[in-house]
């Protein structure tokens, strides 16, 4: 089945073979991560590279972006070879435990969609399986490398369901990773959280941790405002 392109203000993104397509979850991770001053951003599991391009639309920083998926790296390349931020976009076929032996780089920022079903049913289709699925990369796996990876003063931005917000919490804190930020992702704003975009620092300091919900739809199922101006740099239809 043909998948047609996803055109955003800036930039298209072709993701017809890669494992996991355009989706709201990697929008909003995009759209709503704090950049800061990141000079340096890695982002894992890229699929057609949407995240990344966002990063790069909203940013200066250097992104380099990894998949274990042959064919979403294929296409996340063509996808920033055809941006207009190509010179600070590159994309890798490896894993993140390869990725941390093999590299000397440090990053100012790490972000991830990352696969979070552990005991759902599996997709017959092997490489959407392996995309939406832990078993290659487990949450104790990604903390602790992502951790490696991170600069003094680095930050990793996740965006999870919200019924992993405690389990996340607990592995984090064995890798001295905290709760900057968490946002409580609403489909509606009469609705409970059903995704969360959680942002872990090396600061142990709870005084500077802060928590919001953050609504996609209002109560008659319309877009939200504050997702039209989280978007508006970014969606067609904004």
């Amino acid at each position: 089945m043909m998948t047609h392109p996803f055109d955003f203000k800036q930039f298209r993104v072709n993701h017809q073979f890669s494992t996991m397509k355009v989706g709201t979850d990697a929008v909003l991770l995009g759209a709503i991560t704090k950049i800061g001053c990141a000079q340096n951003i890695l982002d894992i599991g890229t699929g057609s590279g949407v995240i990344a391009l966002m990063m790069a639309q909203r940013s200066n920083a250097s992104i380099h972006a990894i998949d274990i998926d042959e064919a979403s790296v294929k296409e996340a390349t063509e996808n920033f070879t055809k941006s207009p931020w190509k010179e600070r976009l590159s994309s890798e076929n490896c894993s993140l435990q390869s990725l941390s032996q093999s590299t000397r780089s440090k990053f100012d920022l790490i972000v991830s969609n990352p696969p979070f079903f552990t005991k759902a049913l599996k997709n017959p289709d092997a490489s959407k399986a392996l995309a939406r699925h832990n078993d290659n990369l487990s949450f104790e796996t990604l903390l602790s490398l992502s951790a490696q990876l991170l600069n003094p003063g680095g930050k990793l931005s996740l965006i999870l369901p919200a019924t992993e917000e405690r389990n996340i919490v607990e592995i984090a804190k064995v890798q001295n990773l905290f709760p900057r930020d968490t946002i409580y992702i609403l489909p509606r704003e009469d609705k409970p959280p059903n995704r969360i975009v959680l942002e872990l620092d090396k600061n142990n300091s709870s005084k500077d941790s802060h928590s919001e919900t953050f609504s996609i739809r209002n109560k008659n199922g319309e877009y939200s405002s504050g997702y039209i101006s989280l978007m508006s740099d970014f969606l067609l239809y904004f």
